[in-house]
């Protein structure tokens, strides 16, 4: 409940004493921001006034929406009138072009969770993997070694960093100039299972990068998505709950920028009015 508007208050009470209602009552003229606001002025009100009530522009839209079910429009009279019913719509309006845009978060903090759990389980795969000592050598392994020119040191040389890829490039191709696809071996460190024990040592630190690599997705998704949860709650107590100057004017949502944050997230529409935000 908003605790800004007082009923007794000066600011928010105003007599006149000169207009007349139906019964030719003096109306009393109130700004309330809830139910419960509204509910105190009524009876602190004397059966010899009619009460008029103004919605505070910045009611909060949450008190804004429980103050419909104080409201019908039978014109059978009632306790008191609003005054303002088109800033009570505007509210509703806000209301549910803001719950519109919260629920865009919630299902993007979904499509989060599910990301991570699709990651967790290759985690959850690869720790196998590693536990078991690694994948081994790929399938159809054939050792790969440069037997072109031979590799010259020379210590004087300097190449600038950002020369750097073009340079081993180069010096690449001249190695493996005359290098067959898949060279015969030859024993000691070069003999066909060497080249396999190497293989199978670098596809296991490639499994231990791999796990780290996805491990870190996997936290970075889960700090997002808490993230994630604790903004759109504390976005719902300022926006929602607390009072604001949303829907005091048409509600309109038209200068709102959105920006998808997945491939298949819904665009947003063209247009925020009439409940379509």
């Amino acid at each position: 409940m908003a605790s800004d508007h007082i009923p007794s208050s000066p600011s928010s009470r105003t007599s006149d004493a000169s207009s007349t209602s139906t019964t030719s009552l003096p109306c009393s003229y109130i700004t309330v921001a809830s139910v419960d606001e509204m509910r105190f002025a009524l009876r602190c009100e004397t059966p010899e006034v009619q009460v008029k009530f103004e919605l505070a522009a910045d009611s909060s839209l949450a008190a804004a929406h429980k103050l419909w079910e104080l409201v019908s429009a039978h014109q059978r009279g009632g306790d008191a009138e609003l005054s303002n019913p088109d800033c009570l719509s505007n509210k509703e309006e806000a209301l549910r072009c803001v719950k519109s845009k919260l629920e865009r978060l919630r299902r993007w903090e979904r499509h989060l969770d599910r990301k991570r759990g699709k990651v967790m389980e290759q985690v959850s795969t690869l720790n196998e993997v590693i536990d078991v000592g690694g994948p081994g050598a790929r399938p159809g392994y054939q050792p790969h070694r440069c037997t072109g020119l031979s590799a010259d040191i020379d210590i004087d040389q300097k190449v600038d960093e950002k020369e750097m890829r073009g340079h081993i490039e180069a010096i690449r191709a001249l190695l493996l100039q005359g290098s067959p696809g898949s060279p015969a071996t030859d024993g000691g460190k070069y003999s066909l299972q060497s080249c396999l024990d190497r293989e199978a040592e670098e596809q296991l630190d490639i499994a231990r990068f791999n796990l780290a690599y996805l491990q870190l997705k996997a936290t970075g998704l889960e700090l997002l998505s808490g993230h994630l949860v604790s903004g759109i709650a504390d976005l719902e107590k300022r926006f929602i709950d607390e009072p604001t100057h949303l829907g005091a004017s048409d509600a309109e949502f038209v200068n709102f920028i959105e920006v998808p944050m997945y491939a298949d997230e819904a665009p947003p529409p063209q247009a925020s009015h009439d409940f379509y935000c």
